[in-house]
């Protein structure tokens, strides 16, 4: 179960798409950065979000989707290929960048 700030974290993160930055999450709580890691890392240990420490960002797990109420395709293959493809839409576009100042 989570707790309200950590609803109005995963609320912001889904917002976001589903993946943001912990600055951003920052801008809209006013939380102090070491109080939100704190939350953050807790909420990684249970599940309700995949907490990466370099670059600190946050993706919401199949937990926090049902904290939220939306269980349905966010397991980890789902997740997995939704970075897969951001990942090769962005080396395609630096490619394009690439070709272009050529």
């Amino acid at each position: 179960m989570a707790t309200p700030d950590e609803k109005i974290i995963l609320k912001i993160i889904e917002e976001e798409g589903g993946e943001c930055t912990e600055g951003k999450i920052l801008q809209q709580m006013g939380l102090r950065r070491d109080y939100l890691r704190i939350i953050l890392q807790s909420m990684g240990y249970r599940d309700l979000i995949d907490y990466m420490i370099n670059p600190r960002r946050c993706r919401i797990a199949h937990k926090g989707w049902q904290a939220l109420g939306k269980p349905g395709a966010h397991g980890p293959v789902e997740r997995w290929l939704a970075d897969f493809n951001r990942r090769m839409e962005e080396r395609r576009k630096k490619e394009e960048e690439a070709r272009e100042e050529r």
